[in-house]
């Protein structure tokens, strides 16, 4: 039974309880104690719903704080399921979450969100739209597109940042001399995919150029060495210097 219902029944049985007792009886009753110093008559009906009211209003109290307890566990409840979507966004993108679940059931499964690598299906599926717009990112990443660090809001050293620069690299030849040009601002992964790029791009001599300020890796000047045995473009001073 609703609250509103109970309200309204428990109201027509006081009622009725009222009536019916002045129709059987409508005389006075006295109650009286004298250690108490209580000396009151009343009606009988009155006597009697005196009790009923009590009882209501300690039921009415009691609905009350256990409705309001109910609702704020299923408002956290539903806090918390809404965070469990945000942290299955976060895993997405390789990110470990830092959201609090107060629920101590759905703390566990996110504990082990945190823990699990996930990758989208390959299937269709409908998921909310947090988690539509990631998949959207993670499928343009994964199909060369480049996205701007301000729209994709992830740290440097995320998989899915990393997978970012790498596409521009792939794309913008510009972007590929100026990580070499400042290798310590690039992981040493970035400086040999951009390497790789120019290399494949343009001529000996501009790497050269590109480069003279690098340490080369032995990976890089196995490839420069390559190359060049395509073009002779290096002297064997410089190709000497290359292997010191």
């Amino acid at each position: 039974m609703g609250f509103k219902k109970y309200i309204i029944v428990s109201f027509a049985f006081l009622i009725i309880v009222v009536f019916g007792t002045l129709y059987v009886n409508n005389d006075e009753f006295t109650v009286k104690i004298v250690e108490l110093g209580i000396n009151r008559t009343l009606p009988i009906y009155i006597w009697i719903i005196l009790p009923a009211l009590v009882l209501f209003f300690a039921t009415v109290l009691h609905m009350i704080f256990y409705g309001t307890k109910s609702y704020l566990q299923r408002s956290t409840i539903k806090k918390d399921i809404s965070k469990i979507s945000m942290i299955l966004n976060d895993r997405l993108l390789d990110k470990t979450s830092s959201l609090s679940i107060k629920t101590p059931s759905l703390k566990e499964i996110a504990d082990i969100l945190n823990t699990v690598e996930i990758k989208i299906p390959t299937k269709s599926f409908e998921p909310s739209p947090l988690i539509a717009a990631t998949t959207t990112t993670i499928q343009a990443l994964n199909s060369g597109k480049y996205i701007s660090v301000k729209e994709l809001k992830l740290p440097s050293d995320n998989i899915w940042a990393i997978k970012n620069t790498k596409n521009r690299l792939a794309i913008d030849d510009n972007f590929a001399v100026e990580v070499l040009k400042n290798p310590n601002s690039y992981d040493t992964n970035l400086i040999e995919c951009a390497f790789d790029i120019l290399l494949e791009n343009k001529p000996i001599e501009s790497i050269k150029k590109i480069t003279a300020e690098l340490s080369l890796t032995n990976r890089m000047i196995q490839k420069l060495l390559l190359k060049d045995s395509e073009q002779l473009s290096l002297t064997n001073h410089e190709i000497l210097d290359y292997l010191k």
